[in-house]
């Protein structure tokens, strides 16, 4: 879902809007161009959401997987959270690690990382829970 959100808006839609305001400044060919125009853009947008649609629902159910995976793996990571904090939670919760890097494109995404932080877990040796973890994983990813 992501590697689709990231085609549609860096390669898909800039292309797509830069030919769309070409065609724009072009002299006008009458009110049936226009039309034509504003028609293509309802019909990209209706097919770019049913192919996000698409993608976002596989998205869910993998997501859904790893959580369940994670919660079977240790409880510690069994908590109601997006996966983006239970990744970090299930890092900063084991032993030996003692840097976790983020990433920082969305807003959104900063603030739960920040949420999470504010959050006490306890640290501890997790050798089985992640080896459980990566013996199951494998067949979602």
């Amino acid at each position: 879902y992501d590697h689709w959100r990231q085609v549609r808006d860096e390669a898909l839609l800039p292309r797509v809007r830069g030919a769309l305001a070409y065609m724009e400044t072009r002299p006008a060919a009458g009110r049936q161009a226009t039309e034509w125009l504003e028609s293509y853009r309802e019909s990209l947008e209706t097919v770019l959401q049913a192919i996000g649609g698409v993608y976002a629902e596989a998205a869910r159910r993998r997501v859904a997987r790893i959580k369940t995976l994670l919660a079977a793996a240790d409880p510690h990571w069994a908590q109601k959270a997006s996966l983006s904090r239970l990744a970090v939670r299930a890092l900063r919760s084991t032993a030996g690690i003692s840097c976790v890097l983020v990433g920082m494109r969305r807003e959104i995404y900063v603030e739960e990382i920040v949420s999470e932080l504010q959050e006490p877990v306890s640290v501890l040796a997790r050798e089985s829970a992640w080896t459980q973890l990566q013996e199951k994983i494998t067949t979602i990813v």
